[in-house]
């Protein structure tokens, strides 16, 4: 139990206390907060407390909040009676008027100070039974939000239409503890307006948990126990074996790109240019041969492409300063450079895909590898291996 100086608060988060079946959606009680006065009026006029069972979704932060307003047949004093300093606590007594077990449970020991927090004992066979307070009662639904800042519009009301009945002494701790930790204001909010929205009937069924038979025997001659823990694992092994094949697709696309670079290049050099003086494939990629860098005019070496001396550029196999044609051999097609061209960028695209195809594939391994080396200590811990 604790008090944060706003409400009283049942923690029950992770304690296997059950929930709630809706929409075909599982919630897990997390939380029964005291409220007083009561948030929601009836027929215009509010309860002097109201528990809200506050449950979260499984698979989301959606809240479903249950919201059970008490009475009694003697409100409190307004505004609450604290119980005087250094009192001692006396629990409510089992024979008074409408003496309610549910509510009971969060009075076994006197309500915590303000910002206090008190650890209080259960049941060690059945824990706490809160299941009066819903079964087989109507409820209210509509979509909402939650009643204290920042009033997330995330919450699925079921409000019973028909108060609780408890003791006078039951109501009026849970009243008095909550004015006092709120300086007397107590911590309902204002009703609000519809604002139109949808109210829809419903009424609490009690589910009993399924009774399934269990053989050991057949459990281990099945040698699998289906798990969280082994659907878990097993979805990380196929997310990483995805991710993998990702990769590799990638790969090979970009070794189709490369391919078709190279092509697009050698088409494009194909026309037929004279490039210069080039007596082997490899020597296209070589030093210039000397033959491709004369003396110009003032005895300043010309390279192809360079300006002569009357200014005009110079290109292999043009005549120079002197008249004299530059380069001896004769003029090579440009198809032949081309195709060199494409065949050094083809292997050198060849070598770097077949270098990241195995980086990745050694990757991929090792990953699925870790993976299911992960989901198999999972699962024998599930076991209760060692």
């Amino acid at each position: 139990m604790r008090n944060n100086g706003h409400t009283l608060s049942a923690d029950l988060s992770n304690q296997g206390y059950g929930g709630i079946n809706y929409a075909d959606a599982w919630y897990q009680l997390m939380y029964i907060n005291v409220h007083a006065l009561s948030e929601h009026t009836y027929a215009g006029a509010h309860e002097p407390a109201e528990l809200h069972l506050v449950h979260k979704r499984y698979d989301s932060d959606a809240l479903l909040i249950v919201a059970v307003p008490l009475a009694c047949n003697s409100p409190p004093p307004q505004g609450g009676v604290p119980l005087p300093v250094g009192a001692a606590y006396v629990a409510p007594s089992p024979v008074d008027p409408n003496f309610n077990p549910a509510v009971q449970l969060l009075l076994k020991s006197a309500p915590p100070p303000t910002m206090m927090q008190i650890s209080v004992a259960g049941d060690e066979v059945t824990g706490p039974d809160i299941t009066a307070l819903l079964r087989g009662a109507p409820f209210l639904g509509y979509a909402g939000s939650t009643t204290a800042p920042p009033c997330a519009e995330t919450v699925t009301w079921l409000v019973r239409s028909q108060p609780v009945l408890a003791s006078d002494t039951q109501v009026r701790y849970l009243y008095d503890a909550v004015y006092a930790s709120t300086g007397g204001r107590g911590n309902y909010r204002v009703a609000m307006p519809l604002q139109g929205r949808d109210i829809v009937p419903y009424r609490a069924v009690l589910e009993l948990a399924p009774s399934i038979p269990y053989d050991p025997a057949e459990a281990v001659q099945s040698g699998s126990m289906q798990t969280d823990r082994e659907y878990r694992s097993m979805k990380w092994a196929k997310d990483a074996l995805r991710i993998a094949t990702a990769s590799l697709d990638y790969v090979r696309n970009l070794d189709q790109r490369l391919h078709g670079a190279a092509q697009a290049s050698s088409a494009a050099l194909r026309p037929g240019s004279v490039l210069g003086p080039s007596p082997s494939p490899a020597a296209a990629f070589a030093s210039p041969a000397p033959a491709a860098l004369v003396p110009g005019g003032g005895g300043i070496p010309i390279v192809a492409g360079a300006a002569g001396a009357s200014g005009t550029p110079l290109m292999a196999g043009a005549p120079g300063a002197g008249g004299t044609p530059m380069g001896a051999g004769a003029p090579i097609a440009a198809d032949r450079a081309a195709a060199a061209m494409a065949a050094m960028v083809a292997q050198a695209a060849k070598d770097a895909i077949k270098n990241a195809t195995a980086q990745i594939a050694a990757e991929a391994n090792a990953t699925a590898f870790q993976v299911a080396h992960d989901a198999a200590n999972m699962v024998l811990q599930g076991m209760g291996a060692t």
